[in-house]
């Protein structure tokens, strides 16, 4: 690859850099209404060529909105008391290049289910790895509702998930 990145070949076993790390989820539930976003800001984890393993802190969770913020800690939608870590362990990696197909299990509020995840990554010069992936999630899997009156609508059946991370050797 051209300027300063490398092909993921030799990725194993780095570590995710926590203070760069985002994950989120991100939906609509109709047109009519805004997208809504939680992002989790306290991850964990690894990367490598042939497993993902990465770790999120739901109680990290902000939407940008200290209001919103406040609503969904009241409603506790992950349950956190009993379930403060959500995980997401891959369990197949096919690479074309710097690109991948992800198969793995997410592990929410208790339940785990299959999320399938569409991944880039590269090595910098600097002997840092960027991983991005996307995929989707359909919420109700996972137990996740906001049982807040008139608020439910308002959540999206299906959430577009990404994971954002830094990794280091």
């Amino acid at each position: 690859m051209a300027g300063g990145t490398h092909a993921v070949a030799g990725l194993r076993g780095w570590r995710v850099r926590s203070e760069d790390a985002v994950v989120l989820f991100r939906g609509r539930a109709s047109r009519f209404l805004p997208t809504v976003q939680a992002c989790f800001t306290s991850v964990t984890g690894s990367v490598g060529e042939d497993a993902v393993a990465v770790d999120v802190d739901v109680r990290s969770l902000t939407t940008g909105n200290r209001t919103w913020d406040e609503l969904l800690t009241a409603a506790d939608p992950f349950d956190v008391a009993r379930h403060p870590v959500a995980t997401y362990r891959s369990d197949g990696i096919v690479w074309v290049g710097d690109h991948a197909v992800v198969s793995g299990e997410l592990c929410l509020r208790g339940r785990t289910g299959g999320v399938q995840l569409r991944a880039s990554c590269s090595v910098q010069d600097d002997g840092v790895a960027r991983l991005t992936a996307v995929g989707r999630v359909d919420r109700r899997l996972f137990g996740l509702r906001l049982d807040v009156p008139g608020c439910g609508a308002l959540l999206p059946t299906h959430l577009d998930l990404s994971i954002d991370v830094t990794a280091v050797r």
